[in-house]
């Protein structure tokens, strides 16, 4: 794979990747849904790749 990394763009995943047994992530959708007993999350990462990371760096402390 040929690319330059991006310094700016903050990975999401602050756990263990194999522990987030319940996370779906649909690539073609752009979403990643989390699932916690009954409650559950949707983020649409298309989205949230249109505002500065600035904003998003307080999401990444969750």
């Amino acid at each position: 794979m040929d690319f330059t990394a991006d310094e700016e763009t903050p990975i999401l995943l602050g756990r263990p990747f194999f522990a987030t047994g319940r996370t779906l992530i649909d690539v073609e959708r752009g979403e990643l849904t989390m699932r916690v007993n009954t409650q559950e999350i949707k983020f649409n990462i298309l989205k949230a790749m249109k505002y500065p990371t600035e904003e998003i760096e307080e999401v990444s402390r969750l």
